[in-house]
């Protein structure tokens, strides 16, 4: 975590790891002690969505994620298109989806409002919208991201 204390790994140490050498937060941002990868930025921002996904099947396990239940990516996640296909990998037991809206924790509190005001549930809204979502085909080649977000979460297990 960039914010100890918030997400999904509280107590972690925000750093980054690269052969082994641990490098903290503070010495990155300050350019005193920069991994490798953070030079490239394409391999950087590979690195930042392979560990968006396995923050986000954190999440979405403690939310109860089963088999077979669908997934559905919104708001400014949906356009990075390497982050949902690596989900779509990440979760082979479930179909993944991205949404058309745009805005959607502004959509889900406008929803809760409505309710509100109206005293009803969010589901009876449903009639009045219409969401549009396409499926997401996995990335090529990821087979191996099991372990290696196995062996992630060891890893920042052991920082906690």
């Amino acid at each position: 975590e960039i914010v100890p204390g918030a997400g999904q790994i509280p107590g972690s140490r925000p750093r980054a790891v690269e052969g082994g050498r641990s490098f903290a937060f503070g010495d990155i941002e300050k350019g005193s002690a920069v991994p490798a990868f953070m030079r490239d930025p394409g391999r950087a921002m590979a690195l930042l969505d392979v560990s968006l996904v396995i923050q986000t099947l954190v999440a979405l396990g403690r939310a109860g994620l089963d088999a077979g239940m669908d997934v559905y990516t919104e708001g400014g996640f949906r356009r990075n298109r390497d982050y949902t296909a690596l989900l779509a990998a990440a979760l082979p037991g479930n179909s993944t989806y991205v949404t058309d809206l745009a805005e959607a924790t502004s959509f889900g509190a406008a929803m809760c409002a409505v309710a509100a005001l109206e005293g009803l549930e969010p589901a009876a809204l449903a009639e009045r919208f219409e969401v549009d979502y396409r499926n997401i085909a996995p990335m090529a080649g990821a087979a191996g991201f099991a372990a290696y977000s196995d062996e992630w979460l060891r890893l920042v297990g052991g920082a906690c």
